[in-house]
């Protein structure tokens, strides 16, 4: 009887073993996965917008241009859009966040 629980137990140990470590991988590859994905959509948003402020500056001037940036943040608190003045000095609102190497 001791004997078949030990080898119940191996048997469970041996089948828990993979069965964690597929769980492991799998969570690990569907977070790259998304990670991926909501990088492209970033990007496509990007792209997208960046017509619309083209246009508005185009049509309204500068001033249009950035009321359209702020009306988008506005409804969407999630996303956040910036205009970015790359001569701006360090901590003006345009100035960029990242350093000018990662331009």
């Amino acid at each position: 009887m001791r004997l078949s629980f030990k080898i119940m137990g191996l048997v469970f140990l041996g089948m828990l073993v993979p069965l964690v470590i597929d769980g492991y991988l799998s969570v690990q590859r569907e977070v790259a996965l998304f990670t991926e994905d909501m990088r492209h959509d970033a990007l496509l948003l990007g792209r997208a917008m960046k017509q619309l402020v083209i246009e508005a500056w185009q049509h309204g001037g500068e001033s249009r241009a950035l009321e359209l940036i702020k009306e988008v943040n506005q409804d969407e608190p999630q996303l956040q859009i910036r205009w970015v003045w790359l001569a701006a000095r360090p901590g003006d609102a345009f100035a960029p966040r990242v350093p000018p190497a990662r331009l």
